[in-house]
């Protein structure tokens, strides 16, 4: 449950940051990890290899973010890699496929209203924060 609380709040902040400055920072993931990681050690929600995983997915963004020069956002990735912190590979899989899902829906949506081509950028972490709000509440 303190998992589930941590992690959404910050998502809730790193949402309206995301939203406000197109943005993050990294002294709010910094604590955040390292709240999470507290969480790991004490809690010990599951084996280390599933908490390694959910990290190596924001570190899979990482790479995406070098090669695509940016496209994805790197702060997009820490993001994610402390989500994996807490939720682990499967749940921080789903949580990240879920919010490119909404992001994708989203974007076609905007397109078909002409409010957007597809070279229009976008805050990803809002997405993230329904995901999982989604994935919780539903």
């Amino acid at each position: 449950m303190i998992r589930e609380l941590l992690l959404g709040i910050l998502l809730a902040i790193c949402a309206a940051e995301d939203q406000k400055t197109g943005r993050l920072r990294l002294s709010v993931l910094a604590i955040f990890a390292a709240a999470g990681i507290a969480c790991f050690i004490i809690l010990q929600p599951f084996g280390l290899w599933e908490g390694l995983s959910g990290l190596m997915i924001g570190l899979l963004f990482a790479a995406l973010s070098l090669i695509t020069e940016g496209k994805i956002g790197m702060g997009d990735a820490f993001l994610i890699a402390v989500a994996g912190i807490y939720l682990g590979g499967w749940e921080s899989a789903a949580l990240t496929m879920g919010a490119l899902f909404l992001s994708a829906l989203f974007g076609v949506v905007r397109i078909i209203q002409k409010k957007a081509d597809r070279h229009t950028e976008m805050p990803f972490v809002p997405f993230m924060l329904a995901s999982f709000l989604v994935t919780r509440f539903i």
